[in-house]
């Protein structure tokens, strides 16, 4: 499964968010957009991104108080109606990697995010980040905001299939044969067994509580795990 690169946009002027937030995922990226600090710190728990960029001055605060929480691996490009020396050299002092100002020449920045990501580490390939969740392929685990999920072997067999075509639809019959192989014969107790397995990860699946519609059921044709 191909990803693409996860970016968090925030910025309070919503025309702008938009434009920008559409011009990027044209690029080929993933993009999360908040409109104040409360709502780009539940997103960086939530999908954490590789790229942060963001406007400096916003309704609860200043962006350069965000860099204090993110982790050191992920980049950072401020963006402000400010263009003295002194506001650039704050927010680079601050822990931003680089500084533009507006007007935004959307394809100026796109070239300051491209060589942004050349300059940057390449992040470890065992963990896969999905829907508020993080998988780590080699030991299996599943966790939510730093706190381990348990799956049976049944449950995360069947979420791996999903996840490899996430935004597929996946056949019921492939999911059947990749959960339980040729260990049952009867139809009907295979079928009644991947309702059961399908409620119970959807139930696990879950943010807050809150279960949505994360496993779409396609009626007599099989499931697919939406996309972020």
């Amino acid at each position: 499964m191909q990803e693409r690169t996860p970016i968090l946009l925030l910025e309070d002027d919503m025309l702008l968010q938009q434009s920008l937030a559409n011009f990027l995922r044209q690029q080929g990226f993933a993009v999360h957009c908040a409109a104040n600090l409360a709502e780009a710190r539940q997103l960086l728990r939530q999908h954490p991104p590789r790229l942060l960029i963001s406007d400096v001055s916003l309704p609860d605060g200043e962006s350069i108080d965000l860099l204090n929480d993110v982790e050191a691996e992920l980049g950072t490009i401020l963006i402000s109606v400010h263009d003295a020396d002194q506001d650039r050299i704050r927010g680079l002092s601050a822990g931003a990697d680089d500084y533009v100002c507006k007007p935004v020449n959307f394809d100026e920045l796109l070239l300051r995010v491209n060589g942004l990501l050349r300059r940057m580490p390449e992040p470890e390939p065992d963990g896969i980040h999905f829907l508020g969740f993080e998988l780590d392929v080699e030991t299996r685990v599943l966790s939510k905001a730093g706190e381990q999920v348990n799956l049976g072997e049944q449950e995360m067999n069947l979420l791996l299939r999903l996840l490899a075509n996430q935004g597929q639809l996946v056949p019921r019959d492939r999911l059947e044969h990749c959960v339980y192989g040729n260990v049952c014969d009867d139809a009907w107790k295979r079928r009644r067994a991947m309702d059961v397995l399908i409620s119970r990860l959807r139930r696990k699946l879950t943010i807050d509580g809150v279960t949505d519609n994360r496993i779409v059921a396609y009626r007599g044709q099989g499931y697919m795990l939406v996309r972020d």
